[in-house]
């Protein structure tokens, strides 16, 4: 087993020649307790049991019935932005509410220091202290499709109707850090402020903080995460 992820323990995982039967990988979390998962943190799925087995591959087993965009936090605990709430995952795969009052949230992230952002459909993007107290840092970003943060505090959000990326610094400033997409979804952001942005269905375009902006793939079918 070679681990690849802090807080997943996403592994490659090689079942020894000679060797038949089924093999199941737990301890997901480092922190939390959570089985193993490899969906996309920003997909719209439920938490995922992974099976390994020689001769079938991977299956997939629920083992939570709440669905909506994925976060962890520095601990490695799950969250769901669940109808109007975020949910934190217990172990058992039930959910217990974390903060509420946001319309349609979104895309919910962490900072370094333990605080959650949030995206809403009414344009505000919400932060929740880790005392849960609640403020607006930006508003009249409609629909975001991404949150994500660099190594130096900036909070990136990919505006699905203006088709802008926004750049919020830590001093709570907003600025375009780019603009011109057709529909900015699913943003990947790297510690070195390098964002990977899906645009339109098909495309994956990277933009580097020097202001190069190109076409990173086309793909042949929609991207879904």
């Amino acid at each position: 087993l070679e681990q690849h992820d802090q807080c997943f323990n996403i592994y490659d995982f090689e079942v020894p020649s000679g060797i038949e039967g089924t093999y199941e990988i737990y301890a997901a979390f480092n922190k939390a307790g959570h089985p193993l998962n490899i969906s996309s943190l920003m997909s719209n799925l439920a938490h995922k049991k992974i099976t390994f087995e020689r001769t079938k591959g991977p299956r997939q087993e629920k083992i939570s019935d709440l669905r909506g965009y994925l976060a962890t936090d520095n601990n490695c605990n799950l969250y769901v932005a669940h109808n109007n709430q975020v949910v934190i995952i217990n172990s058992d795969g039930s959910g217990t509410v974390y903060v509420s009052g946001i319309d349609q949230p979104r895309y919910p992230v962490f900072d370094s220091a333990g605080n959650l952002y949030v995206g809403s459909f009414d344009g505000n993007i919400y932060k929740f202290s880790s005392s849960k107290e609640k403020t607006i840092i930006a508003n009249e970003i409609w629909s975001p499709q991404g949150m994500g943060f660099d190594s130096t505090g900036n909070l990136y959000v990919a505006g699905g109707y203006d088709g802008k990326i926004h750049r919020i610094a830590s001093d709570g400033s907003e600025t375009s850090f780019d603009s011109g997409f057709s529909f900015p979804k699913f943003m990947a952001v790297y510690p070195d402020g390098t964002l990977y942005i899906g645009d339109g269905t098909t495309s994956i375009v990277r933009i580097k903080q020097n202001g190069e902006k190109e076409v990173f793939i086309n793909l042949d079918e929609n991207i879904s995460g």
